[in-house]
């Protein structure tokens, strides 16, 4: 009889089936499935529970062991130069796109990279990729990596997403959203670099946002912080939520900090967090935040409101 593990899959996998035990691995629509399997070494027999009442106990049952039969898994790594910079890389291990599900294994990684916060690819099977979210030129080209690599897959396709990890945690999900990040070259240097992750909040009505961005004319980078507090705020607006953080990470090595950065930042603190602004654009929130950070850790400017009965 083989041990039970964690198989991450593509989010259609078995989705018309109701009893194969899986769950989503994040809360978004095309988010990967984590399946149940039995490993018996030339294949892979898939759980299914006894009886539909008992789906959601058998599935936490078998999941807690299956992560903890994943947690003994060694599971090697390579760590690769790429312009001076530390990538690791898992290719044809098997298992080695569970190890996302590993938080010691991650808190490995953190360590190499000596980072608290890493972006970590899982294209397709077999294929893991982490990089440090501190180089601003490796951020920035990464979700093309992972599309290129999920578009031409050498196994099954898993996610085209990029995936945050704070301190060994997956807590946040990006997909290529911008002008910049779909060419699979440079970016152009007119554009602006946005990269919008989506936080899970305390309940599914509290949406936090973590937002990459950055360019070198302090004029295009007020417009696109302007732009995408109205995306998502109007995002907030589409799901009825009742509390929104905003944080924006300006990436230093795109623009330095400067005194008119710091004013910018101040001014659109105060102007973004107006009462009667947000109950107009999203109607069901009761508080909002803002908070600018420059080089992630040091805090520039910060504002937040509470509204109607968000008291």
């Amino acid at each position: 009889m083989g041990h039970l593990l964690p198989v991450i899959k593509n989010f259609a996998w078995f989705k018309d089936d109701a009893m194969v035990l899986k769950e989503q691995f994040m809360d978004f629509d095309q988010s990967p499935v984590i399946g149940i399997g039995e490993d018996m070494d030339e294949v892979i027999k898939f759980m299914e529970a006894t009886a539909p009442e008992s789906y959601a106990t058998e599935m936490e049952t078998k999941k807690t062991e299956a992560l903890l039969n994943l947690k003994n898994l060694d599971i090697a790594y390579e760590v690769q130069d790429v312009n001076g910079n530390k990538v690791i890389v898992v290719n044809r291990e098997e298992y080695s796109c569970e190890k996302i599900l590993d938080e010691e294994y991650l808190n490995k990684l953190h360590t190499e990279l000596a980072s608290p916060q890493i972006a970590i690819g899982i294209p397709f099977q077999g294929l893991f990729i982490a990089i440090s979210n501190e180089s601003a030129d490796l951020l920035q080209k990464f979700p093309a990596v992972i599309k290129k690599h999920y578009d031409n897959p050498q196994a099954d396709r898993i996610s085209d997403r990029m995936f945050l990890s704070v301190n060994g945690k997956v807590v946040a999900y990006s997909g290529i959203e911008t002008d910049a990040a779909e060419m699979p070259g440079e970016a152009k240097e007119e554009a602006c670099f946005v990269q919008t992750m989506t936080l899970t909040g305390a309940t599914e009505k509290d949406m936090e946002f973590i937002v990459f961005i950055g360019h070198r004319e302090l004029a295009v980078l007020k417009a696109n912080f302007e732009k995408t507090f109205i995306e998502l705020v109007n995002k907030c607006k589409e799901e009825e939520a009742i509390s929104c953080t905003i944080k924006y990470m300006i990436i230093p090595e795109i623009i330095q900090k400067t005194e008119g950065l710091v004013a910018v930042c101040n001014e659109l603190s105060a102007s973004f967090c107006n009462a009667d602004l947000i109950t107009k654009s999203a109607p069901a929130l009761h508080h909002f935040k803002v908070v600018f950070n420059y080089a992630e850790a040091e805090i520039i400017a910060e504002a937040e409101v509470k509204m109607g009965n968000g008291e």
